[in-house]
């Protein structure tokens, strides 16, 4: 006997396919499909199957609601396979409402496993049966009419055809709004809310995700409501609103461990993770990753576990190590690959390709992306399709294959449409291969499109910066050859403006390089304290957001800029012409590498010779001093060098913020740090990067222990024989091992 919620539920759902279920089992199983509880459902689907003998309606009607579940649970192959069989015994039994159930099933599975080819094909044999059908009531008719509608929207929407997809969309809710069906309506307004995210308009997005949300928590569907927080979540992550974003997802997250819905709150730990990385925190985001893989691999979710490894090898990649990325693509790809979801399947393969990429592997590069380009054209999906085909194109651009990338463009060119974001890549393309050229005209209006792009409204914000990348290659191309001090003008605006973006998106990656970029413009104005303060600023975003590689080649472009100084201080004496200054700060190879997406390897770099360490207070007294064992010796004269240097740099070392600043004197390097109220320097010969590590390292552990008060006693008692004996046996452990 239904309870009151049920029948109340019933009522308000108002569907023709309840009424069509005559088993009571079956109506439960279909209500506890309704509120989300989707493995409850299945089982009882089940055991009704074994327990009871179903006539052929119930039996229909049980594959249709099982394909529905399944689908929902992440079984697309086997929610299709389900309703095909379905579709076939309600065909025989020529029995209206049943076949079209069993189409939207159908149609349903093969949107979701991506087949956008197939799936338009089933909806247009159900809008000719719909036409031709005349046993079915008209309030039927109009639904599935509605459905019809909203299933075009959604593959248009997925073929970025967003404007027409909003039509279908709409008028499939007026529809819905109008025979009073909440279940359905839910649903719509989450489609609507998707396109609304797509077009750029999260305003309207959030409006309709927040009432599909109130819809699905007045029909008590737990599954569909996490569902909700989860895509709120994201609007909220686009704008930049992290926390907001993070406190949704974990609301999402509690309902799923009460609900017990290990596998949503393994997908929501997913998008926490995903916000940690975004925030820079990538070790936390790695964490979260592995905790969802944990649970995705107990539950045999082989897709979630394959998108947990796509996502474990960007962290990787993000952090600079290359080879343990490709692994964890590769692992990805085998699991996509062993259950032929050919969809996600894709981004392993982009995944791999950029790692080809940036270890210059153009070959490979281009195999990866033509498996990808073989697969989207089966699936028919032109937005998907058209990130492909800049990757080529950039790519053969990269390996000087001018007529391949050409060829590239022209298909691009052929699926434009009146898509903004694919109109946006073939522009940016355009551009690219117009510079290719080489010609003076074609790079004229190359920067002329490049300078649309940045001026327009962001669509796609990493799409938009990487224009204006290529754009600031292209102004500083005109800076070398014409010397024009006007062009180094335009040329700190746009930075600034990527800089903008880079913070509202938390692009830590391209705002790192960005103020790297902004250190070589100091340069070419001959401002050598604004080039190392800006280094340093790159230096910190780097190393606290994990970007390991990237970290090291700012601190080889410190590196650099010390050995530098006496050329740098010449061109400020005599007043150095901007070429000359253009070519001692090697601009080019440091846009290359951002342009091609290649940072510089240092895998066998060697670490630096120590020579001394010293920890002084505010008033300049050495608390403490440590001269390491080496082959080179200190002498008095040196030493009294280096501790003039140490001492005309205290005021203002003890005014920074934390910060590790270089000085070069003669052939030594010193580091100082400003831990409040001590100053730490760090004296060593060779490169700046490891040595930057040890030495923050060594101020953790004496921060960490007992040994930072025992210090402070030093400058009251004079006493430091106890201290230097745990300080030296701490520096033999950091600095020496």
């Amino acid at each position: 006997m239904p309870t009151q919620h049920i029948k109340q539920l019933i009522s308000r759902l108002k569907g023709p396919d309840l009424t069509l279920v005559q088993n009571p089992n079956q109506q439960r199983a279909q209500i506890l499909y309704y509120e989300g509880m989707y493995e409850k459902a299945l089982r009882i689907i089940e055991n009704s199957s074994e327990e009871s003998t179903f006539s052929e309606l119930e039996e229909i009607q049980s594959k249709i609601l099982k394909s529905n579940i399944l689908t929902e649970m992440g079984e697309k192959q086997k929610g299709f396979d389900l309703s095909i069989q379905a579709l076939q015994k309600s065909r025989e039994l020529n029995h209206p409402l049943l076949i079209f159930e069993s189409l939207r099933a159908q149609i349903n599975s093969l949107f979701l496993l991506g087949d956008l080819s197939q799936c338009q094909q089933v909806i247009i044999e159900g809008e000719i049966l719909l036409k031709e059908s005349k046993r079915i009531s008209k309030n039927d008719k109009r639904k599935f009419h509605a459905i019809i509608q909203q299933y075009n929207g959604k593959v248009l929407r997925k073929k970025g055809e967003l404007t027409n997809a909003e039509s279908f969309l709409t008028k499939a809710h007026d529809i819905l709004k109008e025979l009073g069906n909440d279940y359905e309506q839910a649903t719509l307004y989450n489609d609507l809310g998707i396109n609304n995210a797509m077009k750029g308009n999260s305003e309207m997005a959030l409006a309709n995700f927040k009432k599909s949300l109130q819809l699905y928590e007045e029909l008590m569907n737990s599954s569909s409501s996490i569902k909700l927080y989860n895509n709120i979540g994201q609007i909220l992550w686009q704008r930049g609103e992290l926390e907001g974003a993070l406190s949704h997802y974990l609301r999402g997250q509690e309902l799923s461990e009460k609900a017990g819905q290990k596998r949503f709150s393994a997908a929501l730990l997913v998008n926490i993770g995903l916000i940690n990385q975004s925030k820079g925190d990538l070790d936390l985001a790695l964490d979260n990753f592995q905790q969802s893989l944990i649970i995705f691999q107990e539950l045999n979710r082989l897709d979630e576990v394959a998108i947990c490894h796509n996502n474990m090898g960007n962290i990787y990649q993000a952090k600079g190590e290359l080879d343990i990325a490709l692994d964890y693509y590769e692992k990805s790809t085998t699991y996509f690959e062993e259950i032929d979801n050919r969809y996600e399947m894709t981004a392993s393969y982009h995944n791999i390709a950029s790692i080809y990429r940036e270890k210059g592997n153009y070959i490979e590069t281009s195999t990866q992306l033509s498996k990808t380009l073989i697969i989207q054209e089966e699936l028919g999906n032109p937005l998907e399709k058209s990130v492909t085909l800049l990757l080529m194109i950039e790519n053969y651009i990269q390996s000087g294959a001018k007529e391949s990338a050409e060829h590239y463009l022209a298909q691009l060119n052929d699926i434009r449409g009146e898509n903004k974001v694919i109109e946006l890549r073939y522009q940016k393309a355009k551009a690219q291969v117009l510079i290719m050229s080489g010609r003076v005209v074609h790079r004229a209006e190359a920067q002329k499109i490049l300078t649309e792009i940045a001026g327009s409204e962001i669509i796609d914000h990493e799409l938009t910066v990487e224009a204006m990348f290529k754009l600031f290659e292209l102004l500083l191309f005109e800076l070398r050859t014409s010397g024009n001090e006007d062009v180094l003008k335009e040329v700190k605006e746009l930075s600034q403006r990527i800089i903008s973006i880079a913070e509202s998106q938390k692009s830590f990656s391209d705002l790192a390089e960005t103020y790297r970029l902004q250190s070589k413009l100091a340069l070419l104005e001959l401002d050598i304290k604004e080039s190392q303060r800006l280094l340093s600023q790159a230096q910190i975003i780097a190393e606290t957001k994990g970007l390991q590689r990237l970290a090291q080649s700012i601190s080889y472009e410190f590196d650099s800029l010390l050995n530098d100084l006496t050329k740098w201080n010449d061109y400020i004496e005599r007043n150095a012409s901007i070429t000359e200054r253009y070519e001692l700060a090697e601009l080019e190879s440091m846009m290359t590498a951002i342009l091609e997406r290649k940072g510089t390897q240092y895998d066998d770099l060697p670490e630096e010779d120590p020579m001394m360490l010293l920890i002084l207070d505010d008033a300049g007294l050495c608390l403490f001093s440590k001269t390491f064992p080496s082959e080179s010796f200190l002498q008095d004269q040196l030493i009294g060098g280096l501790l003039t240097s140490i001492n005309a740099f205290m005021q203002e070392a003890f005014s920074l913020s934390g910060s590790i600043e270089r000085i070069k004197h003669e052939d030594n390097t010193l580091l100082l740090k400003n831990v409040d109220p001590y100053l730490f320097a760090y004296v060593f010969q060779g490169q700046s990067y490891s040595a930057m590590q040890k030495l923050e390292k060594f101020i953790a552990v004496v921060q960490e222990s007992t040994l930072w008060d025992e210090i402070a006693k030093i400058r009251s008692t004079g006493r430091s024989d106890e201290v230097n004996d745990a300080l030296n046996e701490e520096i033999s452990n950091v600095f020496l091992k």
